[in-house]
């Protein structure tokens, strides 16, 4: 399949990482190492933390296998579906959402601000002519709420989403204002993390992945090692978004399937708790797709600042000096900003 079909059709692009990386949980009696390992029983996707096996997922409540990849110096695992190059043509379908970003011009929405105008009604003041009283002038102070109005300050040109740039593919790129959900099914949009609007983001780590992409959960497992509590505190936000299978989305197993995930990360690893987790419904596909070239996962990182993109790329690798690398970039990042 060719490039350029990945850039329009979001399940093309699950399907280029159909041979992806690694995933585990479960709970036994008996005690385990590495911390990180990850193994089947039988179809039960298990972890390996604090010494001990937890469960992840039963891989029969999505109709997919527990597969143990034997590449790595440690049993890595994941549900897969079978055959999931086939199957993962029935992805196409998931394009009719892309009709869906028409509802991003629900931003203009700002513009019900002119509603201030009512402020007319003041004119009523002049009623006041007839009241002899006294008392019924004080009712004037009522009008110093109209500085109020002030706050619509708020959504001038200095606090709006800078201009989004065709694609968020590479850096230099203005990140897409996507709106995504979180465990708890609560909309968010990446402009909470402008720092406009949050002045204390520097810089956000967006990661797009998907739940049978093994090198995608190798990323989950290694978060912790580069975003630490110290970088948090500095101003780095990560944004985990889970977007379903590699033959596409799933949305409607949400936010149940991302509460899960999110608990048995945290118990994993308490640093884990420090990170926004989400989920894209079927009409965000298409901004989705302006973010990714190949496939799973993808790590964009962006400049709080000004919403542009300062690194991008695709794929991961657990061994020392790759994660040596990207903890350096933000360590660098952090300070010199």
């Amino acid at each position: 399949m060719k490039r350029s079909v990945l850039f329009l059709l979001v399940p093309a692009v699950f399907l280029f990482f159909a041979n992806c990386g690694d995933n585990s949980k479960s709970s036994s009696d008996s005690k385990c190492l590495p911390k990180g390992a990850t193994r089947c029983v039988g179809n039960v996707l298990q972890i390996c933390a604090n010494d001990i096996w937890f469960s992840l997922e039963d891989c029969n409540e999505s109709g997919n296998i527990c597969l143990e990849d034997n590449d790595d110096e440690t049993v890595t695992a994941a549900c897969v579906e079978p055959d999931i190059g086939n199957t993962g043509n029935t992805g196409d379908t998931g394009d009719t959402g892309d009709t869906g970003d028409t509802g991003d011009t629900g931003d203009t929405g700002d513009t019900g601000d002119t509603g201030d105008t009512g402020d007319t009604g003041d004119t009523g003041n002049t009623g006041n002519t007839g009241d002899t009283g006294n008392t019924g002038n004080t009712g004037n102070s009522g009008n110093t709420g109209n500085s109020g109005n002030s706050g619509d300050t708020g959504n001038t040109a200095e606090d709006t989403y800078p201009e989004e740039t065709e694609t968020s593919k590479k850096a230099g790129d203005i990140a897409r204002n996507i709106i995504f959900f979180d465990e708890l099914d609560t909309e968010h949009r990446l402009e909470e993390w402008y720092v406009k609007k949050n002045p204390g983001s520097k810089l956000i780590w967006l990661i797009f992945a998907a739940y049978d992409c093994m090198h995608s959960s190798k990323l989950r497992n290694d978060l912790y090692l580069i975003a630490d509590k110290d970088n948090i505190d500095k101003g780095l936000n990560v944004i985990l978004i889970m977007n379903g299978l590699l033959t596409g989305p799933a949305p409607e197993q949400e936010p149940g399937k991302l509460f899960t995930m999110k608990d048995a990360m945290v118990t994993f690893n308490i640093e884990n708790s420090n990170y926004i987790y989400g989920y894209l419904k079927y009409d965000q596909q298409n901004n989705f797709s302006r973010y990714i070239n190949q496939g799973y996962p993808a790590n964009i990182f962006i400049d709080a600042k000004d919403m542009k993109i300062v690194k991008h790329f695709e794929g991961w690798n657990s061994e020392e000096d790759f994660i040596n690398e990207i903890k350096y970039f933000v360590s660098d990042f952090l300070s010199g900003t």
